[in-house]
């Protein structure tokens, strides 16, 4: 192009920062200044993008302070979306509460950086700020805080924050499926299974694993065997990896070693260390040296420096004596 301007030099910014070229994305940031080029809001938000570290992206947010777009509502939301990737709350926190409009974004995102950082507190305060308003149960803020509550294992919050959600899609019923498997009650997540099929929801790959994790819990092989082989025919979900784990996992804890080996070697995906970590619990259990041998052998070459597998097999050696 003869011809740049800062939309331009926007564009080819963001289509970097959007497939993860965050090196040469900074690169060209940098190159259009040099330029003459100054950023605008939507450069910004671009570029905010592209910050894998705090320190890369307080450099920007000084950048965004001299230019006067921090108060720009979008601009706020991708300086809170990069401070909460960063794992900097604090930061977060204070970008937060500097909002003077907030939008359900704003809200979404700095509750789900709560649920990342199992900081309920935080999270019930931004909670007791919106509650009786519509964007309390408006379906991304409501699902977020779901997530908040069922992450953190207050379940009783979740049950409540669910049914006061007027509308639920399928992440809704997910989280809440995966929230009541977490906290052992697998039951009470095939009850919401069956309820989220009779209102017409679609179920996803994480409801899968919820549902698969919920039989977990309780020791429910057969109807985790079942619904797995139905996951195709019924739901149009290929099994990933995480389901298989979860399925060899499943079959560790009932103690049916044979099956979980079997599976172990069969499944379309190379194994993987939770599945042989699962494996080798189980032997532990079963007081199964020669299989947990083996299974630690697999452990050792996916990873020698995995300081859990030394720690399970030298118990196993402890247990038998």
């Amino acid at each position: 192009m003869p011809n740049r301007d800062v939309i331009s030099w926007t564009a080819v910014i963001n289509a970097h920062s959007q497939h993860g070229k965050w090196d040469e994305a900074f690169e060209l940031f940098m190159n259009m200044q040099e330029q003459g080029f100054q950023p605008d809001k939507v450069t910004f938000i671009s570029i905010l993008s592209a910050c894998l570290t705090s320190f890369e992206g307080k450099h920007i947010h000084r950048l965004i302070v001299e230019n006067g777009s921090d108060s720009n509502i979008v601009v706020a939301n991708a300086l809170l979306n990069m401070y909460s990737r960063c794992d900097c709350k604090e930061d977060a926190l204070r970008i937060f509460d500097k909002i003077e409009d907030y939008d359900t974004v704003a809200y979404s995102s700095i509750i789900s950086a709560c649920a990342n950082w199992a900081a309920l507190t935080e999270g019930q305060q931004i909670h007791a700020s919106i509650m009786g308003t519509e964007t309390e149960v408006h379906i991304t803020v409501g699902n977020a805080l779901l997530h908040l509550y069922g992450k953190c294992g207050s379940l009783k919050d979740a049950q409540v924050m669910f049914e006061k959600m007027h509308t639920k899609d399928t992440v809704t019923w997910s989280v809440m499926i995966a929230a009541h498997a977490q906290q052992g009650e697998g039951r009470a997540a095939i009850e919401l299974f069956d309820k989220m099929q009779q209102e017409g929801i679609q179920p996803n790959e994480v409801t899968c694993i919820g549902i698969l994790s919920a039989c977990n819990h309780d020791g429910l092989v057969d109807y985790a065997c079942q619904y797995f082989l139905s996951m195709s025919n019924m739901y149009g979900i290929v099994p990933v990896v995480d389901h298989y784990d979860c399925l060899i996992d499943l079959f560790a804890r009932a103690g049916r070693l044979d099956d979980a080996e079997n599976l172990i070697k069969v499944m379309p995906f190379p194994s993987t260390i939770v599945s042989w970590t699962s494996f080798l619990n189980a032997c532990k259990l079963r007081v199964d040296i020669e299989r947990g041998e083996y299974a630690a052998d697999q452990l050792f070459h996916q990873d020698p420096e995995h300081a859990s597998v030394y720690i399970i097999l030298s118990n196993l050696y402890i247990i038998a004596g």
